[in-house]
């Protein structure tokens, strides 16, 4: 049986583990092949619930009959989620012709992300908890804190008469920001759908935001939309935008900064809305830590700290200096923005000027070739 991919949809929400596990077992039934998306950590209503994602692939799973594998996890609540068109499947669910139960081998890859999972630090119900804070008129900060990586994710909504959300978030985080979202305005009528490059927490999940708001187009710059978002990403053809571009939402006026490699990637760009001088600036002023959602005070030194502590490990040269790093940043601080709008970390409000002059001063310190 071959079904089409579909995005995900909640179909069983229990804090028994082991109900879990019959959901994933009644879809290996379907003879479908079913793989772990990821494990997060999702918090509602001050109730944390550990996700586990299976998305059907559409390819048959005869060779899946393995009863080698014990047991999911039976200590912490999990929740199922599969593709939609696998659940509308699910009543018809039944043992294959021959009495074998097809699942052996499913359980075992879903032990293996868990362990996967857990090795990158375990979540706790306090591990993640979801806010909203209004930054700018109308501009609302809708933030997620992950404690196991001390970072926070946020994406930005505008509510106006064509609404915009700009940073998608990861699949992690996703129905944690849609419910955020859905708490100010009604999903269905976002309009845009911008982020600065091609990047998980930054347009990670275009798709599903396009499928619960059937009207949005994705707003990006012109090189990302001819390389990467129209061809492996966007449910429709994305509005790609020249430097300089305006982007009209109603009250508001978005101008579109091409930034190549600024942050990071060929394709970045940025968002300034030209009313209130909010610069959406994406990875610029990165800063660690569950810290306020908005300050006056300077910022510069913990972007300094976290660009020191990405230095020494893994996450090194997450962002380029190159040629254009310097221009690129001494450009935007000509904008004179009040309200610099960062996907991690406080959102600053003061002189947009001085900070993105200083933080061209610290990025060529920390991350320019000696």
């Amino acid at each position: 049986m071959l079904l089409e991919p579909a995005q995900p949809l909640r179909i069983f929400e229990s804090a028994a583990a082991g109900q879990a596990k019959e959901v994933t077992e009644r879809t290996a039934d379907l003879a479908l092949s079913v793989h772990v998306n990821m494990l997060f950590l999702h918090n509602t209503s001050g109730e944390a619930k550990l996700f586990l994602c299976v998305r059907a692939c559409g390819q048959d799973i005869g060779d899946m009959n393995d009863s080698s594998s014990g047991p999911l996890n039976q200590s912490d609540p999990l929740v199922g989620l599969i593709c939609k068109s696998t659940a509308e499947l699910l009543d018809r669910s039944a043992s294959r012709s021959d009495g074998t139960r097809p699942c052996g081998s499913l359980l075992g890859r879903l032990q293996s992300a868990e362990r996967v999972y857990y090795d990158a630090g375990r979540f706790t119900p306090e591990d993640s908890m979801t806010t909203i804070t209004e930054v700018a008129p109308d501009l609302f900060r809708i933030t997620t804190f992950v404690k196991p990586f001390d970072i926070q994710f946020s994406q930005f909504l505008l509510r106006d008469e064509q609404p915009l959300l700009f940073h998608t978030g990861p699949r992690a985080l996703f129905p944690a920001t849609k419910d955020a979202v859905m708490s100010l305005l009604d999903v269905r009528t976002l309009r845009w759908i911008g982020f600065s490059h091609f990047e998980a927490d930054e347009s990670g999940t275009l798709p599903e935001w396009q499928t619960h708001a059937p009207q949005s187009d994705a707003v990006c710059s012109v090189v990302g939309k001819l390389v990467s978002v129209d061809d492996c990403l966007s449910l429709r053809p994305a509005k790609g935008m020249t430097d300089g571009e305006v982007l009209q939402t109603g009250r508001y006026r978005f101008q579109f900064i091409s930034t190549p490699h600024v942050p990071h990637c060929w394709e970045a760009g940025l968002l300034f809305e030209e009313t209130q001088r909010t610069l959406l600036c994406s990875d610029l002023f990165h800063q660690n830590g569950d810290v306020e959602p908005i300050t006056e005070s300077d910022v510069i030194e913990r972007c300094r700290t976290t660009l020191v502590e990405y230095q020494k490990g893994p996450l090194a040269n997450y962002v380029p200096y190159c040629t254009l790093t310097d221009a690129t940043l001494k450009r935007l601080a000509a904008l004179k923005p009040k309200t610099l709008a960062t996907m991690h970390g406080s959102v600053y409000v003061g002189n947009g000027n001085q900070a993105l002059l200083d933080l061209a001063e610290v990025w060529r310190e920390v991350l320019s070739p000696r």
